[in-house]
C-alpha cells in the first residue's frame, strides 16, 4: 500500500524546489511515513458506537432493577415451602354447661393460661331457668299446703 502510495507521489511531483529531487533516500522515507493510510482514513468516530453500548448497558440495568423490585414484591406477599407440612397444636375447649355465647375473650391463636376465662355465656338462658325453677319450688309448696289441709 506504501508503495502504490510512493508511485503515484512520483509521477505527480517534479523536482523540488531546493534543489533536490524525489529520488533522495531520505525524501523517499518522508513521503511514506507523511502519507495518510486507508487505515486511519476509513476508520469512522468511535463516539456513535460508545453512545449505543452506554445505551444498551443502561436499559440492561433499568431492566434488572425493575425485575428485582418486582419478584422482592413477588415473593414477600406468597409463602413458599418444599415440605407442605405444618405443625399446630389443636386443644379442644368446652364449658361445663350448656349455653349461648355472648362474647369471646380472647383472638384467634393467642396463648392463654389455665384458668383463664375465654369467653362469656349468655345470662339469659340461665334466668329463664331459674325462673322455671322457682315457679317449680311455688308449684310444689302449694301442693304441699293443700295436701296438708286435706
Amino acid at each position: 500500500m506504501r508503495e502504490e502510495i510512493y508511485k503515484q507521489q512520483l509521477k505527480n511531483m517534479s523536482a523540488s524546489t531546493n534543489g533536490t529531487t524525489l529520488q533522495d533516500p531520505r525524501r523517499v522515507s518522508a513521503l511514506i511515513e507523511e502519507a495518510p493510510t486507508k487505515e486511519s482514513t476509513t476508520k469512522p468516530p468511535a463516539k456513535g458506537k460508545k453512545s449505543l453500548v452506554r445505551c444498551l448497558a443502561l436499559s440492561v440495568v433499568i431492566l434488572g432493577v425493575i425485575a428485582g423490585v418486582w419478584y422482592w414484591l413477588y415473593s414477600s406477599r406468597f409463602e413458599d415451602t418444599d415440605d407442605a407440612y405444618v405443625t399446630g397444636h389443636e386443644h379442644p375447649v368446652s364449658f361445663r354447661v350448656a349455653g349461648t355465647i355472648s362474647e369471646v375473650l380472647v383472638d384467634d391463636n393467642q396463648l392463654v393460661k389455665q384458668g383463664q376465662p375465654i369467653a362469656k355465656l349468655d345470662p339469659k338462658d340461665f334466668q329463664v331457668a331459674l325462673a322455671q325453677a322457682k315457679a317449680s319450688l311455688e308449684q310444689a309448696r302449694a301442693q304441699l299446703g293443700q295436701a296438708r289441709h286435706n
